[in-house]
Formats: structure tokens, sequence, C-alpha cells
């Protein structure tokens, strides 16, 4: 069993620290990676392991995608709630697996 950690964590500060990582792993296929909005937004979570999933999610995105194409991130904060995105112009998955975590 993992111990999960409860700690005020800055979104913002794990969005940019996974775009720097992406363009280093995107760069090898010629992607683009760039950000869009990443507006404030502060979680009472476990920063490892969000840490964790973004790159995960930043991963699929480089390794699904095509060759010379783009990745953008965003953070927004919408209805009391900091919406994550990850985009590529790879294969899309459904809506549902949207991340959304409560401010």
């Amino acid at each position: 069993m993992v111990d999960l950690e409860r700690e005020l964590v800055m979104l913002p500060d794990l969005i940019c620290e996974c775009y720097d990582d992406t363009l280093i792993l995107g760069e090898s296929q010629g992607l683009t990676v760039t950000m869009g909005a990443c507006e404030g937004a502060m979680v009472l979570g476990d920063r490892n392991r969000l840490r964790q999933l973004l790159l995960n999610l930043a991963d699929n995105a480089v390794e699904y995608n095509k060759p010379d194409s783009s990745i953008t991130f965003s953070l927004r904060n919408v209805a009391n709630f900091a919406e994550i995105v990850i985009t590529n112009t790879g294969r899309r998955h459904p809506a549902e697996l949207i991340l959304y975590a409560s401010l």
C-alpha cells in the first residue's frame, strides 16, 4: 500500500515542470509543445503522485501523437475546479477521461 501525503500543492508549478519535461520528450519526434492558460490553483493532495499522473498523461500525448505535430498544456479554474488539459493532435480520448480536481 502506498502512503499518500496530504499537502497544499501549487498546480501551476507542476504543470510547468511537466511542460518542461514534455519539451524534452517530444523533441526527438519534432513535436511542438505549447502552454495555453496557466491559471493559479491549489489542491490538497500528494505532490509526487500528482506529478506522476501528469507525466503519464504527457508521455501518452507524446507516444500517441503524430510526428511533427503538437501538444498543448492548460490549467484553468472552472466552477471551483482545476481543469488540467493536455491535448495532442493524435487520437482523441473520450471526454470522461478529463481530470478535474476540486479547489
